[in-house]
């Protein structure tokens, strides 16, 4: 944990992903809404917390790519992976296949789904040597709604690291409780003094 916390954020690409560390609170909170004092996030994990914010933000309210962009972007990615000589007519036709199914996703979402498939990080049914345009917006997506899965998270880890935990009772005070509530079904009218000792 003190490493990913020390080093910063690293690529926009990499900001995706929760870390180990993170995972368990963000179980509690998901099952309680709350955390205990013990699960709270102390400091330096608020900053970091607020620091891949400050990164999932901006990133997740940008404007989608320009066709000059994805063709960039693409025409890179298709010349890594051309097995020869391709005309310019055929790369043009290829990068304008890909900007069709891509021109709906913003850049960063583009480049952070090419370097995982270049990691191996994408997983198909059928192992191609590069994804067909349909394969490669599919993994743009899922970029995307990993970065905002993780925003959410972090805004809810935030919000709950702010709350009071709940007030946890004793066993002998629960057993007082319950008995004067026992005691109002019996006497209806005692319901004010009940609760007054």
């Amino acid at each position: 944990m003190a490493n990913q916390l020390t080093t910063g954020t690293v690529k926009q690409t990499d900001a995706i992903f929760l870390p180990e560390w993170l995972v368990s609170k963000v179980t509690e909170v998901v099952k309680t809404g709350s955390l205990t004092e013990a699960q709270k996030l102390t400091l330096q994990e608020r900053q970091w917390a607020e620091a891949e914010l400050s990164v999932l933000s901006p990133l997740l309210a940008s404007p989608m790519a320009q066709e000059g962009e994805v063709i960039a972007e693409v025409g890179r990615f298709l010349l890594a992976h051309a097995n020869g000589s391709i005309s310019e007519d055929t790369a043009k036709a290829k990068a304008y296949s890909y900007w069709i199914a891509l021109e709906d996703i913003p850049v960063w979402a583009l480049r952070a789904a090419i370097r995982r498939w270049h990691r191996g990080e994408v997983h198909t049914e059928v192992n191609y040597a590069w994804p067909q345009s349909h394969m490669l917006r599919a993994a743009a997506l899922e970029v995307m709604q990993l970065a905002e899965h993780k925003r959410y998270c972090l805004n809810a880890l935030l919000q709950a690291s702010e709350k009071p935990s709940p007030e946890v009772f004793s066993d002998e005070h629960r057993k007082t409780m319950l008995g004067k509530i026992a005691g109002l079904f019996s006497n209806p009218g005692k319901t004010k003094a009940a609760f007054q000792k």
